[in-house]
C-alpha cells in the first residue's frame, strides 16, 4: 500500500511505503502528520528513503529520525545538500513555497540544515524489504543530488522529476541541465509504459513512454 502524505505549504509529496505493518518514508515533508498516521495505523517506520536534498522534501527528516529512530538513505550529493541552506534552499524558503504554490506561507520560515544520512551511495542502492526490491538510482539534473526510487519495477517516485505538466527545474542552486539532458532525460526516455508514478508534487499517474520522449 501506498500513502501520499501532501503539504499544503509546500506543495510536495511525501509517500509511506506499506507492508506487513512496516513502513519506508519518501521525502518526509510534514512530521505531524506523518507520525499521527503511523500512530494511528500501529505500523513500524524502518528506514527514510531520499529523492533529493531540497527542503520541501526534507523539512520533517529531523524530526522523523528522531522520533522514530530510523536510519535515512540518500545519495553522496544529496546528504551534502541537506547539510547546506544554499543547498536544500531552506535560505529561500518562503519565496519557493510562493513559486511553487503562488500563496505566502503566512510565517517566516528560518533556514535549517540535516545531519548526514546513514546510509549513503554513488550511482545505485539497492536492498530488499518485505520481499520487495527497492532500488535507489541517481540522476542528477535537477540538483546534485537528485535520485529516483523503484519499488520493485511497477512502482517509481521521481522526486522533481516527471510531474505532470511541469517542465523540469534545473536553475536553483546544484542544478545542471548538462547532466539532466545527458543522463535522466535519456534515462526517463527509456522507461517503459505503465509505470506507476509517483512525483514530488502533483497527483500519482501511469507513466506512457511519450512522456519521456518529451520531459
Amino acid at each position: 500500500m501506498i500513502i501520499t502524505v501532501s503539504s499544503e505549504t509546500m506543495g510536495s509529496n511525501s509517500y509511506l511505503i506499506e507492508k506487513n505493518k512496516k513502513v519506508l518514508i519518501i521525502d518526509p515533508n510534514e512530521p505531524d502528520k506523518i507520525k499521527g498516521l503511523i500512530s494511528e495505523c500501529g505500523w513500524q517506520p524502518e528506514k527514510i528513503l531520499l529523492t533529493h536534498e531540497h527542503f520541501d522534501h526534507i523539512k520533517g527528516l529531523e524530526e522523523i529520525r528522531e522520533y522514530f529512530q530510523i536510519p535515512a538513505a540518500a545519495s553522496e550529493a544529496c546528504s551534502l545538500g541537506i547539510q547546506n541552506v544554499r543547498s536544500n534552499l531552506s535560505s529561500i524558503y518562503d519565496m519557493y513555497v510562493y513559486y511553487q504554490t503562488g500563496q505566502t506561507a503566512g510565517k517566516r520560515h528560518p533556514d535549517f540544515v540535516c545531519r548526514p544520512a546513514d546510509e549513503i551511495f554513488q550511482g545505485e542502492y539497492s536492498f530488499l524489504w518485505e520481499g520487495c526490491r527497492i532500488t535507489m538510482k541517481a540522476l542528477p539534473g535537477h540538483s546534485k543530488g537528485s535520485s529516483v526510487i523503484w519499488l520493485d519495477e511497477a512502482f517509481l517516485f521521481t522526486g522533481d522529476y516527471l510531474i505532470q505538466n511541469q517542465p523540469v527545474i534545473t536553475r536553483f542552486t546544484g542544478g545542471a541541465p548538462d547532466r539532466y539532458e545527458k543522463e535522466a532525460r535519456k534515462y526517463f526516455a527509456c522507461l517503459p509504459s505503465g509505470l506507476f508514478i509517483y512525483p514530488g508534487h502533483g497527483q500519482p499517474y501511469v507513466y506512457t513512454r511519450e512522456m519521456g520522449a518529451y520531459e
